[in-house]
């Protein structure tokens, strides 16, 4: 697995859930659901789309592969990032593009209520 082909895509090509998507697909064979009218208003369905029945909560250490949700600075889930494994996180922001972050620096970096989920089998 080469996680680093995924650094560096700018968000105008994928954003957040369609990276977290392709690498679910890709690295960790898990087809992930599309999420209704996220296209038209990505930021209102992420926490929406975490809290259906399709998705469990698990713990920070889970399994790579887990889905993160992140609040940003404060406001309430919409944004997701990817668990790769060894506490690092993989997503994408507006500004810089795909990037890997450690765990312990989310908070750091402005974002909040990181929760981690999975796909229901």
């Amino acid at each position: 697995m080469n996680i680093n082909q995924y650094v560096g895509i700018p968000y105008s090509e994928l954003d957040c859930y369609a990276l977290v998507r392709l690498v679910s697909e890709k690295e960790f064979n898990t087809v992930l659901p599309d999420i209704v009218d996220y296209v038209e208003n990505p930021d209102l369905y992420i926490l929406d789309e975490m809290e259906s029945s399709r998705w469990e909560r698990v713990e920070f250490g889970g399994q790579p592969g887990d889905v993160v949700s992140l609040g940003v600075r404060g406001q309430p889930p919409r944004h997701v990032g990817l668990y790769i494994g060894m506490g690092y996180v993989l997503h994408t922001s507006r500004s810089h593009g795909s990037l890997i972050h450690l765990h312990v620096n989310l908070k750091r970096l402005g974002y909040t209520d990181v929760e981690y989920y999975r796909l229901r089998k």
